[in-house]
């Protein structure tokens, strides 16, 4: 009956270190967690944090890009670039 006691009571210990082990896991995942979850924030600020990049603000800026992205055709780029630079 003994034995029988210390096989159970050593499987609990055991039990109980792989807790332990999954408990750590556990919290560095927390960890990992909170940290990308202030990353994205801070990315949406602007860049990590710092004033949003003006230059995607300015108008000609964009239209280079929706001309660059083939929204646009050549001719209409330049009518509105003239627009733009009156």
């Amino acid at each position: 009956m003994v034995d029988h006691m210390e096989g159970v009571s050593g499987w609990m210990q055991g039990m109980g270190t792989g807790m332990m082990g999954f408990g750590v896991l556990f919290a560095a995942l927390l960890v990992i967690l909170a940290f990308l979850g202030v990353a994205v924030l801070l990315r949406g600020m602007g860049t990590m944090g710092g004033p949003p990049d003006r230059e995607s603000d300015d108008p000609l800026a964009i239209l280079k890009r929706r001309y660059a992205a083939g929204e646009i055709d050549a001719d209409t780029y330049r009518r509105m670039r003239q627009d733009l630079e009156a």
